[in-house]
């Protein structure tokens, strides 16, 4: 064969290659992976447009949004919140609505690419000023960050006086800030499932 035609078969080869890649690659960084949990079941809204149902678990383009929740059952508030949904991570949302705000609980986590190699677990509460506790031991109130925190699973619990207890088991990895971002119910509300272990990762 000409060398000529194999040089040329070779560098069409690699470039194609090289075009696919960075096609795929930039539709990879196009999404968002979005997962929703919710006592009881609720249709989700993005942005006002309906998307689904809980449970959810699907790709969205990335950006902030305003996600709101109204549950099946109409004797439950509803739910809204800001949520940021960052290119190809995953943002775990769960809440479990109450007959009033103040007796419905839930958590937000979302992953969030750092500029160094360190991994850390931001967390954020309502009430605010709660007290974190990681792997069972105080760590100080919210709002609260561990900076260069041991990569693998943390048990992440927040809690307040005359509110219910809330924790959650997360992944911290290396270049990737988490953030846990907990709303408590009263003590007295309603029992409620525990929270599932949440691991929100790269899609």
């Amino acid at each position: 064969m000409n060398k000529k035609l194999v040089v040329f078969i070779v560098v069409l080869t690699v470039g194609l290659l090289f075009g696919g890649y960075t096609f795929f690659s930039s539709r990879s960084s196009r999404v968002s992976g979005l997962k929703v949990a919710s006592l009881p079941n609720a249709s989700i809204f993005l942005d006002e447009k309906l998307i689904g149902k809980t449970p959810y678990e699907d790709k969205q383009p990335p950006g902030e949004y305003v996600l709101k929740l109204i549950a099946d059952d109409p004797s439950v508030v509803s739910w809204q919140g800001k949520v940021i949904l960052y290119p190809s991570l995953m943002t775990y949302i769960k809440r479990e609505l109450g007959g009033s705000e103040l007796t419905s609980a839930g958590e937000i986590l979302t992953l969030e690419r750092l500029t160094g190699p360190e991994a850390q677990i931001a967390v954020i509460s309502y009430p605010d000023a709660s007290t974190v506790i990681i792997d069972g031991q105080e760590k100080g109130s919210t709002p609260y960050i561990a900076r260069e925190i041991l990569t693998g699973e943390h048990d992440v619990a927040v809690t307040s006086p005359g509110f219910a207890q809330r924790s959650v088991r997360v992944q911290a990895t290396s270049g990737y800030k988490l953030t846990a971002n907990f709303q408590l119910a009263l003590v007295g509300s309603p029992p409620v499932v525990a929270s599932e272990s949440a691991i929100p990762n790269k899609i």
